[in-house]
C-alpha cells in the first residue's frame, strides 16, 4: 500500500488540483481520493516502534506529505509510549494537525492512551480496510 499523487489538470472545468490516493499493488485498486494535507500529519512512536516510524516518516516526505515528528528519536526505552501518545494526541485536538500516525509494539496500547484526548478518536489499524472502517465509522 502507498500513497499517490494523481494531478487533475486535464479538466478545464476545475482549475488543476493535487489530490491523494491509497493505491494497493497486489489487488490493483485505489482508495477514495483525499484532499492534499495542509496542515503537518503527527507522527509519534515508542522504541518498539522506532524504525517503522522513520520509514514512515521518510516516506511521507518524500511524497511531498508535511510531516512533524512527535519522538522518539533514538530506540532508548526509558521514553514509554504514553507520553508519546498523549504528545500526539493533544496536538491533534489542539487543531495544530488533522491527523496524526501513532506507533507501537502492537497499537493496542497508544491507541488506548489517545483516546482519552477528548475529541480523539484513534484505532489500531493493520491495513487498509481497517484504516477505512475507522475513518468512515468513528470520524
Amino acid at each position: 500500500m502507498y500513497w499517490q499523487r494523481e494531478h487533475r489538470g486535464d479538466d478545464k472545468r476545475r482549475e488543476p488540483r493535487d489530490r491523494w490516493r491509497l493505491y494497493d499493488p497486489v489487488s490493483k485498486t485505489t482508495q477514495q481520493p483525499m484532499s492534499s494535507p495542509t496542515k503537518p500529519i503527527a507522527v509519534g512512536a515508542d522504541d518498539a516502534a522506532f524504525e517503522l516510524k522513520g520509514k514512515i516518516v521518510d516516506y511521507l516526505k518524500s511524497k511531498g506529505i508535511p510531516v512533524e515528528d512527535y519522538g522518539v528519536n533514538n530506540p532508548d526505552p526509558a521514553i514509554l509510549y504514553p507520553d508519546v501518545a498523549l504528545s500526539v494526541a493533544q496536538a491533534v485536538a489542539a487543531g495544530k494537525h488533522d491527523r496524526g500516525i501513532l506507533m507501537c509494539g502492537t497499537g493496542i496500547g497508544v491507541a488506548i492512551t489517545a483516546n482519552k484526548v477528548p475529541g480523539i478518536r484513534a484505532a489500531v489499524c493493520h491495513d487498509s480496510y481497517s484504516a477505512e472502517r475507522s475513518r468512515k465509522s468513528n470520524d
